[in-house]
């Protein structure tokens, strides 16, 4: 197995920041469905902090975009390491 590079590293912590804010917009939608707005807020914020790391890591690397994960690396199962299950909102 070859040696992971920095770039291979930085691409899976973009990756993993993508799915943290798509979880954390997902978890903000569904409070807000049952009226939890205090809650809601807090994960739409927690979804943009995610945002701005992701950028970051893009401005950091110089990359226009996500290079694509080597498939040494690919997630051993469909949730990311850093994400909650979706059914666990309700």
């Amino acid at each position: 197995m070859p040696v992971p590079t920095l770039e291979d590293f930085m691409a899976r912590a973009y990756a993993m920041e993508l799915e943290a804010q798509e979880r954390y917009a997902l978890f903000a939608e569904q409070l807000d469905t049952h009226n939890n707005r205090e809650v809601a807020e807090l994960f739409r914020k927690l979804s943009q902090i995610e945002s701005l790391h992701a950028k970051r890591i893009l401005q950091e690397m110089r990359w226009p975009s996500m290079p694509a994960l080597p498939p040494a690396y690919a997630w051993e199962s469909v949730e990311g390491p850093e994400t909650a299950p979706a059914d666990a909102v309700h």
